[in-house]
């Protein structure tokens, strides 16, 4: 199977901070606590259900800090580092303000402050349509199986296709791992999607149509 990449999803790279107020586990009553973890942990499952409501989407929090981590302090600050992510410009930003929306409600409820700082802001890609099609004829021409899929993770194709016309090339990955060590491509798959590539630069750049190459095909 040949993944011909016609979109890749934008990211929204978030920074939060909770303040609340560092005090003793023993002595503080729980009415009287302004728990930053607190704030930290409904903001996971909030990340979790913002994407669920919204299709197409991805939430993560990748990262959490919590000060002063002291076996009997309840925490004071915590840090938190969130990734979202959607194809759709609009969706992207939709999801971003209702994310920060939610931090804001989260924070309110807890008795925190609260600071939310985007520090990446990678636009959604739309890869250049005659470029896509030049993979899909390559592999029907070679009698791979293929279909259309949205980029996940970013790549250098991404800045590349505000440039020049751009697409990219996906082969599968064992149970469907990839970005991971344990990454691994069966050597047939990188054979199909190199000889897709091939075929499809090739017949961008208008040889194999002049009868000047003779590739190598399945048969």
């Amino acid at each position: 199977m040949i993944g011909v990449v016609n979109r890749g999803q934008g990211v929204r790279g978030i920074a939060v901070t909770f303040t609340g107020r560092d005090s003793h586990a023993g002595t503080t009553p729980l009415e009287a606590r302004h728990d930053a973890l607190i704030g930290a942990a409904r903001l996971v499952t909030t990340v979790r259900d913002l994407a669920r409501r919204t299709p197409g989407a991805l939430g993560t929090v990748s990262r959490i800090d919590v000060r002063p981590g002291s076996r009997a302090v309840i925490p004071g600050r915590a840090d938190l580092i969130v990734d979202l992510r959607h194809s759709d410009p609009n969706a992207l930003h939709t999801l971003e303000a209702e994310f920060r929306r939610e931090t804001a409600a989260i924070a309110r409820e807890a008795g925190l402050e609260a600071n939310v700082d985007t520090f990446i802001d990678i636009p959604a890609v739309a890869f250049d349509q005659s470029c896509v099609e030049a993979v899909e004829r390559a592999a029907t021409r070679l009698g791979y199986p293929a279909m259309r899929i949205v980029s996940g993770a970013g790549h250098d194709a991404f800045p590349i296709s505000r440039r020049m016309p751009t697409a990219m090339v996906f082969i599968p990955c064992r149970n469907g791992v990839s970005h991971h060590p344990s990454e691994y491509a069966e050597p047939d798959h990188v054979r199909a999607g190199a000889d897709v590539l091939l075929h499809a630069v090739i017949q961008a750049a208008g040889v194999a149509e002049q009868g000047g190459y003779r590739g190598h095909s399945r048969t």
